[in-house]
């Protein structure tokens, strides 16, 4: 299957240059997870999960679900990018010192032992940052800049893996595997920075020759962000928020918080395995639907619901066939994978959850594809609706099955990617149910020329003939 052909145009170059970087970003996940799980061991690879999902599910609050927003937003009218940026950041940097303090509190509030409370606050610290810094590649994002993004994102990978593997040679401490972050943080968003201030003069220069409104707007960029604005942005990426929230509980959040009470280390330690083996994998859905979004809102916005449905189709087409090698490969040779890496024998627990997490990484792809699509076709109530749902039926759902696993199969670990799959496959059905009537929606006559003044190229049968 040709990509230009698929998806020809801009949308084309935006998704080759996301899945290039995302694969690349794998390999280099994978050249350090030969190292770090064989060298922490099962228990030390259990308080690395433990400390990232706590720090991920407060984290989720210094976001505010406004990553989306921004790039919808931006998408829509780039002349407000630099408006919207300023905002991002204020509002982001006040949620970031509530959830430190808040975060701080809990460590103490649920008990964890000096040690733990060290990497946990060190996790909160670098993540808050990453957070903070995310606001950069959601406008480059929204400018369709996605090979400026990526670059970005590459960097830090590279640094990031060098790093790591530097201080497991070194023999360092376990804290020092979550205080690396901090560095390579402030070098991704110092790169994503010179490339905002390389794109946002062009956006506002296009913004003054497009009338007095927009010229206003141009020029207020260096006021600072009122409480009016920050209201409204975080009003907006309330329904996004629950989105995340539902993530980051259901993902890593429940699952590692509720094992740390109803399970072991050991158990926290194969689960850490399995979503670093998939974790890269999962990143290529979240990138091509965040290059794709753009795109989608602009096309169904303008009215042409055929060239929506064929890209929505083709985009999930592509995520599948992305998501076939990872997921064949964790269900049918993980035995292999251990062996291969040489992990320990206390690795053996994962055996069966590897295979499990293989049929969750499909339901994750379609579900980010689908999920993705509804965003675009401006039903944020119904996506906030079914996650929010599904946010609260996490905790209990996860508890049940982390429960059941261990009590029967000694293995809380295959409770908690059981209860993964479970809800997946609750958000995938009532999103595809939500947007199956978008998709058999005749198109609204509009002319031509509303999609030739955008960056794309307009999506032909012929070429959707041609990608079959």
């Amino acid at each position: 299957m040709n990509l230009s052909t698929l998806l020809p145009g801009k949308s084309g170059r935006n998704i080759g240059s996301t899945l290039v970087t995302q694969g690349l970003s794998w390999a280099i996940t994978l050249a350090v997870t030969l190292f770090l799980p064989a060298y922490l061991g099962e228990k030390n690879l259990g308080v690395l999960t433990l400390a990232g999902a706590f720090a991920g599910l407060l984290s989720v609050f210094v976001g505010f679900g406004t990553s989306t927003v921004l790039v919808r937003e931006i998408a829509q009218a780039p002349e407000r990018a630099t408006a919207l940026l300023r905002t991002a950041v204020v509002l982001r940097s006040l949620m970031g010192l509530i959830v430190l303090t808040l975060g701080t509190a809990a460590t103490f509030i649920l008990g964890y032992t000096g040690e733990v409370r060290l990497v946990i606050l060190l996790a909160l610290i670098t993540t808050i940052a990453g957070q903070t810094a995310e606001s950069l590649a959601a406008v480059l994002r929204g400018l369709e800049e996605f090979p400026k993004q990526n670059v970005a994102s590459l960097v830090e990978k590279i640094v990031l893996s060098v790093l790591t593997v530097a201080l497991i040679f070194a023999r360092a401490p376990l804290w020092s595997f979550v205080a690396v972050y901090l560095p390579v943080t402030l070098i991704g968003a110092a790169l994503s920075w010179r490339a905002v201030r390389q794109v946002l003069p062009v956006t506002l220069m296009k913004a003054t020759t497009e009338g007095a409104a927009d010229r206003d707007r141009a020029n207020d960029v260096a006021l600072p962000a009122s409480r009016g604005e920050l209201r409204s942005l975080a009003l907006a990426g309330l329904p996004f928020l629950s989105a995340m929230l539902f993530v980051s509980i259901y993902g890593d959040g429940s699952s590692a918080l509720l094992m740390s009470k109803l399970s072991t280390l050991e158990s926290i330690g194969w689960f850490g395995l399995a979503k670093r083996f998939a974790g890269a994998a999962q990143m290529i859905p979240v990138a091509v639907a965040g290059a794709m979004l753009p795109i989608l809102t602009r096309l169904y916005h303008a009215g042409n619901r055929t060239d929506y449905a064929q890209a929505v189709r083709r985009m999930v087409t592509l995520l599948l066939v992305c998501a076939a090698p990872v997921a064949l490969t964790l269900i049918i040779f993980p035995e292999a994978l251990l062996r291969l890496l040489r992990y320990p024998v206390g690795f053996a627990g994962s055996i069966p959850v590897l295979r499990l997490m293989g049929c969750v990484i499909v339901l994750w792809f379609l579900q980010q594809g689908v999920g993705t699509a509804l965003i675009a076709a401006g039903k944020q109530a119904v996506f906030a609706k079914v996650t929010g749902i599904a946010a609260l039926l996490a905790f209990p759902v996860c508890g049940v099955c982390i429960w059941a696993g261990e009590r029967f199969l000694q293995n809380g670990a295959f409770g908690a990617i059981a209860a993964d799959a479970v809800l997946e496959a609750f958000l995938l059905i009532h999103y595809a149910r939500a947007l199956l009537p978008e998709l058999a929606s005749p198109p609204v006559a509009r002319h031509d020329a509303v999609l030739q003044t955008r960056h794309d190229t307009p999506l032909s049968p012929s070429k959707l003939k041609e990608a079959i």
